[in-house]
């Protein structure tokens, strides 16, 4: 029965563990499967042809997600799209490019866009410790003078905001609604982190990070180093005709509701597991509790009384009474006559005892010898029922007379 107890319970836990690892399983494949179809989706609307980009029905698309993190990158590491950045997840840019627009300029990018940018330095303590970029996408040559007014003007509210604490700088104030619409931007210290972005203005990262995310087959999780949040990443070369890589796609959706979902299911296995392991426990010190209590009971083949010896003989083991004392009277009568059943009045007679005697003298007696014998075989050697005395049935056949 214990083992079958066991084994049942081993079969539950299994059943919830595996209950937990498939739904996990599922819902990561689920959102792996989005995950690739959103791939799918941008890779059908960038076009590269005759070494050129064009990433017009990319723009374009309404369809694009929007709200999850989403990079893209050329082989030569120039930017195309750097969207709800994971903290501490390709968050870098070359600083000596994006600080090398004192003054607007008109670049063109390798995606085939123009772009009207500016930089401004991040000026602390006398030290330049970053810069700020910005940027205006597809300039009208007739009003190039108001752009390079928002340009600069919006650089130097950027620079309002930021703080430098500790020796780094903090961009926690910055929030993009205060910055016109038109414009984006790039805060990017001097160790070529950047600090805070809005849209993909033009620039570029160390190559080094897109041949390593080449090498990069399967979906991992990734960990925003500032917020602990999870995300499952997806990474997808971008191929030219000719199946040569120029470019990757990285899109990574949080994992923050699936894993809330899972840590209650974990919970449940671990509470409802333990459960099962405390009654499994409780019920194994029940088993060998009662085995233990079992062991030390004997279980006689002769049980006969010794009038001599005043003693009750369980084969060679003695249980004496005192000489003459009630239990010795009623021992010796019940033994006498082991089948039959003694009324209180038979036993005075019988023992020559006067009948103001109380009613309870060969009662408590009873319970005293029965107190003895149950300690050694486990049950009682005396039954008392309807006001009559009697051995135990049970134990009529080891009855022996001396």
């Amino acid at each position: 029965m214990k083992k079958i107890l066991l084994i049942l319970s081993l079969i539950f836990i299994f059943f919830l563990s595996l209950n937990y690892f498939y739904l996990q399983y599922i819902s990561y494949l689920r959102i792996e499967n989005n995950l690739q179809k959103n791939i799918k989706q941008i890779l059908s609307d960038i076009k590269y042809e005759n070494g050129k980009w064009d990433t017009t029905l990319y723009f374009q698309d309404t369809n694009t997600p929007f709200d999850k993190p989403l990079y893209i990158f050329t082989d030569r590491g120039f930017v195309i799209e750097r969207m709800n950045q994971i903290n501490g997840f390709f968050d870098t840019a070359q600083f000596e490019y994006s600080n090398s627009f004192s003054s607007p300029k008109t670049v063109t990018t390798q995606t085939n866009t123009t772009w009207r940018v500016y930089s401004l330095p991040i000026e602390r303590n006398k030290k330049i410790e970053g810069t700020i970029l910005t940027a205006y996408y597809d300039p009208n040559l007739q009003i190039l003078s108001d752009i390079d007014q928002l340009l600069v003007e919006n650089a130097r509210q950027i620079d309002t905001f930021i703080e430098f604490k500790n020796n780094k700088l903090n961009a926690d104030k910055l929030d993009s609604k205060n910055i016109h619409h038109s414009i984006y931007f790039s805060v990017i210290d001097r160790f070529n982190k950047v600090i805070k972005e809005d849209g993909a203005p033009p620039t570029f990262m160390d190559r080094s990070y897109v041949s390593n995310e080449l090498l990069v087959t399967k979906s991992r999780q990734i960990i925003d180093k500032k917020t602990g949040e999870h995300f499952l990443a997806l990474s997808q070369p971008i191929l030219d005709k000719n199946q040569n890589t120029i470019g990757i796609i990285i899109i990574a959706s949080s994992l923050k509701n699936i894993n809330s979902i899972l840590k209650d299911q974990r919970d449940f296995l671990i509470f409802s597991g333990s459960l099962v392991l405390i009654f499994i426990l409780i019920l194994i010190v029940y088993i060998y509790s009662k085995k233990i209590q079992a062991i030390k009971y004997i279980s006689p083949n002769k049980i006969s009384f010794d009038k001599i010896n005043s003693c009750i003989l369980l084969d060679n083991y003695s249980i004496p009474f005192e000489y003459a004392s009630i239990q010795y009277d009623l021992c010796k009568t019940l033994f006498v006559s082991p089948g039959k059943r003694w009324e209180n009045d038979e036993l005075l007679e019988k023992n020559r005892m006067d009948e103001d005697n109380s009613q309870r003298v060969f009662y408590d007696a009873s319970i005293r010898i029965n107190n003895k014998i149950f300690d050694k075989i486990g049950t009682k050697l005396i039954i008392y029922k309807d006001k009559t005395y009697t051995i135990n049935p049970d134990l009529l056949l080891k009855i022996v007379k001396l």
